[in-house]
């Protein structure tokens, strides 16, 4: 087909280059402007992907070539590229009129031939450039349902039209100048761009995705980690963001998926937010909590809360109690998430599965081990008997190994030394009062048998276990044995002491019992004389 020149088609980054890559968009580049008038002239562009976003790359269509002028910014000499043959420019030119309710028919009846390329392209440019947009960091991103979004999803998943060339993100692609769509390459394992339409040639020579993959984070009590008591209700917050282009999709999927271990999620707790709205019982909004953790899916975010944007954070809260399951092992007891979201604008089913960054968050709880020994000779004491109460006031349940009795109920089931030691399983960050209520067989209970025991976890950014220490305070501590906290096993090394009472020998044991046997004998005899008087005095 004849070439011509096509003077109103201008190559304006804000016009042409609607992009919407993540929220990425054209930008003029700092590069040298290319000489854009010889025959088989080429451009190049480098795609920057966004942060997390590295693995995508892209496919170039190429539906016009022309010659890009880098001093007045027109094209000229378009033409169809080689990839549409007659059928496919057919199948274009029907779908811009269904886009377009004939629109297309009715704008070039006066314009000559219909299959003109420069026509259709004028044509497109000019829908593209009155396509909304929601702009994101001065770039412009397609909208749902617009007409450059549609055609764009058209072309790349029906029209059979195929890619000239793929191109990797941070790389130049350089190839014969005209009119390109990018599209990220079905199944790359990366979240899809919005359609890139880029005049390739002149001096717009860059792409930049400035906006953010979808990305999920959890938290304990705003911490990466912490620590818990075994029953105790603890509160976790998991935040999903969403992409960029989230104006570009027509319906947006998400699920989080929350596995726990050790850990049993409290029924009825779960609280669903996009924003400030609560969503938890919206259209579509579901949320699953079993024994092995907590699915919370959202068929369509669109319709759960119409007013969200890409700016808009999903945040699930819930609490989670640590099973008797529970271990004092550092990163035994782990809680991970993962977030499966909608990853192509164009295609609902297509998603991706990501996780905390961070890994999963990690619970600990401790191990307190008590040794009981002879304050002198250090020999292990079996049968003392203590109560332990934590700092809300309840009192440890070795059965249970909760943290839910009162006083009474504890010295009725009192921890109880065996083989001089004793353990209490869940200890966290806090301070614990552990008292001794019965000393073993012939030792003595000192006036103050407390023990203020103060726990002390710090943790690195990534939540694993940086320190661990441990404070003990009272009568009955060992000055010579050590307090220690292990680290690398989540234990707590304590030795409390008790004196024994010994039996002292006397002598003259017998006078002693001769001198009570005079005195009880002397009573005798008085009481008999005072009896035989009184006798006589009544007669």
């Amino acid at each position: 087909m004849e070439k011509c020149t096509m003077n109103g088609l201008k190559r304006r980054a804000a016009v042409l280059a609607v992009t919407a890559a993540l929220g990425g968009s054209a930008l003029l580049g700092a590069a040298a402007p290319m000489t854009a008038w010889a025959a088989g002239a080429t451009g190049t562009v480098t795609i920057h992907p966004a942060a997390g976003n590295e693995k995508t790359s892209y496919q170039a269509y190429r539906l016009f070539t022309a010659v890009i002028n880098d001093k007045d910014s027109a094209a000229s000499k378009v033409d169809w590229d080689a990839s549409v043959d007659d059928g496919k420019k057919d199948a274009l030119i029907a779908k811009i009129n269904e886009l377009t309710k004939n629109g297309y028919d009715q704008w070039v009846a006066n314009k000559g031939d219909k299959k003109l390329a420069q026509n259709v392209l004028e044509y497109i440019s000019g829908q593209i450039t009155a396509s909304d947009k929601v702009d994101i960091k001065g770039q412009g991103s397609l909208t749902a349902g617009t007409f450059g979004m549609k055609l764009a999803t058209w072309i790349a998943n029906e029209s059979g039209i195929q890619p000239v060339a793929e191109v990797k993100p941070d790389a130049a692609f350089t190839n014969e100048e005209g009119y390109y769509l990018f599209v990220t390459k079905a199944a790359s394992g990366a979240v899809a761009t919005s359609p890139i339409w880029f005049p390739l040639g002149g001096r717009a020579n860059e792409v930049f995705e400035k906006a953010s993959v979808p990305t999920v984070d959890k938290t304990m009590g705003g911490a990466e980690a912490g620590s818990g008591q075994i029953g105790e209700e603890l509160p976790f917050v998991v935040t999903a963001t969403l992409p960029g282009n989230y104006n570009s999709y027509s319906s947006y999927a998400m699920t989080i998926k929350d596995t726990p271990t050790n850990l049993a999620i409290v029924e009825g707790s779960v609280v669903v937010k996009s924003g400030d709205k609560t969503i938890t019982n919206a259209e579509g909004v579901s949320v699953s909590v079993t024994g092995t953790g907590m699915t919370v899916k959202i068929n369509d975010l669109k319709k759960a809360d119409p007013t969200a944007t890409n700016a808009t954070k999903v945040v699930v809260e819930y609490k989670a109690k640590l099973t008797p399951a529970a271990s004092n092992k550092p990163g035994a007891n782990a809680n991970k998430v993962e977030y499966e979201y909608s990853s192509n604008p164009g295609v609902t089913t297509e998603t991706i599965t990501t996780a905390d960054p961070e890994g999963a968050v990690p619970v600990y709880t401790f191990l307190l081990n008590l040794s009981k020994k002879d304050k002198h000779t250090d020999v292990n004491l079996d049968g003392a008997e203590f109560i332990i109460r934590n700092e809300a006031g309840k009192y440890y349940d070795k059965d249970a190994k909760t943290w839910s009795l009162d006083e009474a109920a504890a010295k009725a089931k009192p921890l109880t030394t065996s083989n001089g030691t004793l353990s209490v399983m869940g200890m966290d960050e806090g301070t614990f009062t552990l008292t001794e209520v019965k000393a073993p067989e012939k030792y003595e209970l000192p006036s103050n048998p407390s023990v203020t025991i103060k726990v002390t976890p710090d943790y690195n950014f990534d939540g694993t276990l940086k320190s661990l220490a441990v404070e003990a305070k009272g009568d009955i501590v060992s000055a010579k044995d050590e307090v220690v906290a292990d680290k690398a096993e989540g234990t707590l090394s304590v030795t409390a002491v008790n004196d024994k009472n010994v039996a002292l020998a006397m002598t003259g044991a017998e006078g002693v019992g001769m001198a009570g046997a005079g005195v009880v004998a002397l009573g005798l005899v008085w009481y008999a004389v005072r009896s035989r008087r009184d006798r006589a005095n009544q007669q």
